[in-house]
């Protein structure tokens, strides 16, 4: 009477449960499924007894579930991720923890599964919505080298185009901004060979900067930029 009693209790929290409840035989076979399946995937679970566990699983995932019988046959428990078809082409993926039962001398084994569809969808958004926050930080960061450039270049030219229409030019001066436009364009070159070796998932090695080279660019360039009142 106590196991009578039991198995009604198992029964009745089975018919209840949210999640997706199946036992099945020594072939592989569904004896029993839970209301849940008509709930959740508009499966009638009387239509299931007597069908292979695997009828439903996509193909490339039944060996993973068989796998998993066959562990939980052996060791008392596994568990499972597959995707199953529930009508037509439509898939959903579940989260499976298999159990070994003994009921009558016969070796069963419970399946409880939990539809993780919409949890895996919503994480592929988050990955989707991090990498477009990664690459608005990455288009930003080219966007201020690109300035910085830009701004070595114009003003060396600005300042040598102010020198040319003087009376007197200063060669030196002249050499030196000139210097400063060349170094600016191989640094915009090599910038965008970057870039591109990113968007070609290329490994770019690294390199050593001279920044006292750098941060004379930039101060030479003050004074023109900055004016004589400064």
């Amino acid at each position: 009477a106590e196991a009578r009693r039991s198995e009604v209790l198992v029964r009745l929290l089975a018919d209840h449960a949210n999640d997706l409840v199946s036992l099945v035989d020594a072939d592989d076979k569904i004896v029993y499924a839970s209301p849940s399946h008509k709930r959740l995937w508009d499966l009638n679970p009387a239509h299931e007894l007597g069908a292979l566990i695997d009828d439903h699983i996509h193909p490339a995932d039944r060996p993973r579930l068989r796998e998993a019988l066959r562990l939980a046959r052996a060791h008392g428990a596994a568990t499972a991720s597959v995707r199953v078809l529930v009508s037509g082409e439509r898939q959903r993926e579940v989260i499976s923890a298999l159990h070994r039962l003994e009921l009558d001398g016969n070796v069963l084994v419970t399946i409880s599964s939990r539809d993780i569809t919409d949890e895996r969808a919503l994480e592929s958004r988050l990955r989707e919505s991090e990498k477009l926050e990664a690459l608005g930080r990455l288009a930003g960061g080219i966007a201020h080298d690109f300035n910085n450039y830009l701004t070595i270049i114009l003003g060396s030219a600005t300042h040598l185009q102010h020198e040319l229409t003087q009376d007197g030019l200063d060669p030196v001066s002249a050499v030196e901004d000139t210097g400063a436009i060349v170094r600016a364009a191989r640094g915009s070159r090599d910038l965008i060979r970057n870039l591109l070796g990113f968007a070609r998932r290329q490994v770019v090695p690294a390199q050593t900067v001279n920044l006292v080279e750098h941060l004379g660019d930039l101060g030479a360039l003050l004074p023109p930029l900055l004016g004589p009142g400064v």
